[in-house]
């Protein structure tokens, strides 16, 4: 269990933008500075603070979960 773990943790690790820079040729402070840059232009999360409508909530929330999951894969 520990191997397949492990396994899924190293691709995942492996997708993330930093590490696909690096193998590329980029040096760590052009990586840090595109990942910046990166962040700085992904939109901000939302709120659905005061909407009444279930739809309005659900899709706030999964545009949320996807601006967070493509922070995770920037380091």
């Amino acid at each position: 269990m520990d191997e397949v773990v492990n396994r899924l943790i190293e691709k995942y690790q492996a997708q993330k933008l930093y590490k696909r820079l690096f193998e590329v040729g980029y040096g760590s402070e052009d990586c840090e500075m595109i990942l910046s840059v990166v962040e700085e232009w992904l939109p901000k999360e939302q709120s659905a603070a005061g909407s009444q409508n279930v739809d309005v909530e659900f899709l706030v929330e999964g545009f949320n979960d996807c601006v967070r999951k493509m922070k995770e894969m920037l380091r």
